[in-house]
């Protein structure tokens, strides 16, 4: 147990979320957790609550990002947090329940995941259905802010990595590709063939760019791996986490996962006026038997 300050903002979206203004923490007890790649770090936080002379437990997820340098993480935890807070309720996927941000802090609450699908960076237990319905979110994502002119407007703290980001990206990913090449640091991901076509692309990235500008504009991920898709209740459920690098760009911004067990289907090509949602009885949203799946959205806080 902590007899440490309660975190004003835990305490306000706590209230909010049992709907309770009275509600009160009476004490936290903290459990470290496995995680945090983006150089942040994961806890269990189990409350002990008091509501109406009742006592309770309510058991939440903290996450808090501190990443202290690399120019693609800079403001990272903030945007992930401002993310959560400001578009929830207009991101058309399941995201995880957030009962709490402090967006300045970069720190989130949020309710445990329900069991889950094993996923890494490198490999996930999908199979080609999962596959398929997560390309369909990513579809139905960007279709929701298709070309929208006010959105990097609206929330200037989306990463723009192929407009305003652009140069200071560039910059820092070129210094380490350099860096990979000079020192022969190659792994699995970036042998030295891959590293050596990304090194062109970094040292004359103008062709690329042109390329990327030429077409609309949407919300993205930015991270769509495997590792920040939980998908549960057999293929039913799929909750889009880790929105870090939340951004304004091109619909080929998103990088498709290094190893997908199966084909990859072919997602429908956009229109003039935006791109065509699937189906909902085509089989790439939904599947037999996942009626009445569900999970919360994100929250709102103050």
């Amino acid at each position: 147990m902590t007899a440490s300050p309660i975190p004003a903002a835990l305490l306000r979206g706590v209230r909010r979320h049992l709907d309770a203004p009275q509600a009160e923490i009476v004490a936290i007890q903290r459990q470290p957790l496995p995680g945090g790649l983006s150089g942040g770090h994961l806890a269990s936080w189990r409350l002990r609550l008091r509501k109406a002379g009742a006592v309770s437990a309510l058991t939440l997820v903290y996450k808090h990002g501190d990443v202290a340098a690399g120019e693609f993480m800079k403001g990272a935890s903030q945007r992930e947090a401002l993310t959560y807070a400001a578009l929830a309720d207009r991101i058309p996927l399941a995201l995880p329940t957030v009962v709490a941000v402090h967006a300045a802090a970069g720190e989130i609450w949020m309710l445990p995941f329900p069991p889950a699908k094993p996923a890494t960076h490198w490999r996930a237990a999908w199979d080609e259905g999962d596959v398929r319905a997560v390309i369909a979110d990513l579809a139905t994502l960007h279709a929701a802010f298709w070309n929208q002119a006010e959105t990097p407007e609206t929330w200037p703290w989306l990463l723009q990595p192929t407009l305003a980001d652009a140069r200071r990206l560039l910059q820092d990913g070129r210094a380490g590709l350099e860096r990979i090449w000079e020192e022969a640091l190659f792994d699995d991901s970036l042998t030295p063939e891959r590293t050596a076509r990304l090194l062109v692309l970094a040292r004359d990235p103008a062709p690329l760019l042109d390329a990327l500008h030429a077409g609309p504009m949407t919300l993205l991920h930015g991270d769509a791996g495997f590792q920040n898709v939980a998908i549960a209740q057999g293929g039913c459920l799929r909750i889009w986490h880790d929105w870090q690098l939340a951004a304004w760009g091109p619909p080929r911004w998103t990088g498709r996962p290094s190893s997908i067990p199966g084909p990859i289907p072919r997602p429908h090509r956009p229109s003039p006026s935006g791109p065509a949602s699937p189906a909902s009885g085509d089989g790439w949203s939904k599947r037999p038997m996942c009626i009445g799946a569900s999970f919360g959205r994100g929250t709102r806080s103050s």
